[in-house]
């Protein structure tokens, strides 16, 4: 007898993978039928349940060790959660849930900021479309319009318009705008000879009713002194009123009371001028105006402030005070639109040019990552950022290319990754770790050993319907998808019948050639329209199975074997004449081994599974 060579491990590890992927792909829905029932058994207990939820815990933190892992769970939970996104109960209690944990993480500061930024940077990329723009006027008109019928909300928007415009008209470059905007508007008002006509009129009886107060002729007069200042900035101006008045008063001079009147009240003006601080200011003002007119003079005075303010600014709460002041300068300066653009336009040339150096954005680098690694040391912005990476990553996975390119990037890291020893090494352990955290389960430790079991070829190549012509139960049941992380269920109750072989092997021919095969169905009646399944067999198989399928036959209560009954059959007698099968293209087989037959409890017969299934229970 020649000597056997001996396996390897490798060998024997391949031949064990081989047998177990085999075995779910002919007996996986029989598998997960007897695990479920085995586990809703075991999962009555409330010990068994904690002890699950033990494992589980620790075998899912086991597994989120490692990235391809992580990544991977949470591809599966993406899609998951749009499957159960598609229900509307679902979605509306996600709302409320959602709108409750930001109700109470918009009670931190910092993530109210953090929120509202990212908030109007969404807002200002969406109105660079104008259509987008054109449907928000649109709403806020309506809204605006409805909002304003109630008589409180007028009065309301009308007091916090006017404090608007008040801190908006401290900006100069603002009231510049808004004097040259009315400028406009009213000039082309005044083309008309009757706004003109009508202006006018209104203006008289305005003015007329608000000279009778005296402090409004005081504010006019200096109005007025003002206004006169100013036109006589203009050169040609002064020199004309001068002679003008020039000619006035020396013909008002030639009368001698005239002037004793004059000096008398020239002497009283002085005196009550110098009286008044502000016209001491405003003297000082104009000598000082006059003395700037000199280039050195206003160098000389330029560095003496910035001597004085260097003195200044030694004093920390003058440093205090200076920068508030500067702070809410910029926050008004900022509240023009055209003031922003511009200091975001400045920025961004000022931050382009220092970015050139690879030194400053190495610094910039290392700053901008110490800054992160902060703000992910609070577990809210942790989760929002988490959301925020799946939701981006999610969008451009609807690229095939990405797709593809991600999973070329992925094999390749992992490639490289492995051509480290001491990876390869880290990655076995750990594959070792998992592979016992699993076989702790008793329900995988079965599904293990039933793998390893030496099932012959011939019952291993069987389908399901050829099965079942060397069972010596049939279990009647309706397995049907759960829709659910691919996982099946049975509905419906579970016949167990007992049926003879004699009625399913001898309807099959005996003389066709091994290589065809024959169309059967099978079902529960033979009067019924439906079958209960329908499959293309190889009799040949059969019969080869049949002959292997001693241990169960032994079982049956005629303790008779299959190889008797095939040599004692006569071939003329089957349904099947020695005709090819392709030629008879009409002609199926319709079987009902079970009808006539009384179903057993599954309970009371205690090899049902065994004599159901001898493809898995061999040994």
């Amino acid at each position: 007898m020649p000597r056997l060579r001996r396996q390897s491990t490798l060998q024997r590890q391949r031949l064990m993978a081989v047998r177990l992927n085999n075995y779910r792909e002919q007996n996986v829905t029989a598998d997960r039928l007897r695990n479920a029932q085995t586990l809703a058994e075991r999962r009555r207990s409330r010990e068994f349940r904690e002890q699950e939820r033990q494992r589980d815990r620790i075998s899912h933190q086991d597994r989120r060790r490692s990235s391809l892992i992580r990544s991977v769970e949470q591809i599966r939970n993406t899609n998951e959660h749009h499957t159960r996104r598609q229900n509307e109960t679902y979605r509306r209690v996600e709302r409320e849930r959602d709108a409750i944990s930001h109700r109470n993480r918009r009670e931190n500061e910092e993530y109210r900021a953090a929120e509202q930024e990212q908030n109007t940077d969404a807002h200002r990329t969406h109105r660079q479309d104008e259509s987008y723009r054109q449907v928000e006027r649109e709403r806020d008109a309506i809204s605006h319009r409805n909002r304003r019928e109630n008589e409180e909300y007028r009065i309301f928007e009308q007091e916090q318009n006017t404090d608007a415009h008040r801190t908006r008209r401290q900006d100069e470059t603002y009231r510049q705008v808004e004097r040259e905007r009315d400028a406009n508007n009213h000039r082309r008002l005044r083309e008309n000879e009757e706004y003109r006509l009508f202006e006018q009129d209104q203006n008289s009886d305005a003015h007329r009713t608000r000279r009778q107060d005296e402090n409004y002729r005081q504010v006019e007069r200096e109005r007025d002194a003002i206004s006169h200042r100013n036109r006589r900035e203009n050169e040609e101006y002064r020199i004309f009123e001068q002679e003008r008045n020039t000619d006035a008063h020396r013909t008002r001079r030639q009368d001698e009371t005239y002037r004793q009147v004059e000096r008398e009240r020239d002497a009283n003006s002085h005196r009550r001028l110098r009286e008044n601080e502000d016209y001491q200011r405003e003297r000082n003002a104009i000598s000082h105006r006059n003395r700037r007119a000199n280039e050195d003079y206003r160098i000389f005075e330029q560095e003496q402030n910035t001597d004085a303010h260097r003195t200044r600014r030694q004093d920390e709460t003058y440093r205090q005070v200076e920068r508030e002041r500067d702070a809410i300068s910029h926050r008004n300066r900022r509240e023009n639109e055209e003031c922003r653009i511009f200091e975001q336009e400045q920025n961004t040339d000022a931050h382009r040019t220092p970015r050139q150096d690879e030194t400053y954005r190495q610094v910039e680098r290392e700053r901008d990552a110490i800054s992160h690694r902060r703000l992910r040391q609070n577990e809210e912005y942790r989760i929002f950022e988490q959301e925020q990476n799946t939701h981006a990553h999610r969008t451009r996975r609807q690229d095939e290319t990405y797709r593809q390119v991600e999973t070329e990037r992925d094999a390749n890291s992992h490639r490289r990754l492995r051509e480290n020893e001491e990876y390869r090494i880290f990655e076995q352990e750990q594959n070792t770790d998992a592979h016992r955290t699993r076989r702790q389960d008793e329900i995988y430790r079965l599904v293990e050993r039933e793998r390893d079991a030496k099932i012959p070829n011939v019952l291993r190549e069987l389908t399901p319907l050829e099965e079942r012509f060397v069972s010596p139960r049939i279990p009647l049941m309706r397995i049907v998808s759960l829709g659910y992380n691919r996982q099946c269920g049975v509905r419906g109750a579970v016949v167990n019948v007992p049926i003879q072989l004699s009625s399913t092997v001898n309807v099959l021919p005996r003389t066709i050639d091994q290589t065809e095969v024959v169309q059967v169905y099978l079902k529960r009646r033979l009067m019924y329209e439906h079958s209960f399944m329908t499959e293309t067999i190889r009799p040949t198989k059969i019969f080869q199975a049949a002959r292997e399928d001693q241990q169960i036959l032994s079982r049956f209560e005629n303790n008779c074997t299959l190889q008797n009954e095939v040599e004692e059959y006569n071939p003329q007698e089957t349904l099947l004449d020695n005709i090819p099968v392709e030629n008879l293209p009409l002609q199926r087989i319709s079987i009902a081994p079970g009808e006539g037959q009384r179903p057993i409890d599954m309970l009371m017969d205690e090899d049902s599974e065994e004599l159901s299934y001898p493809t898995i229970y061999w040994n």
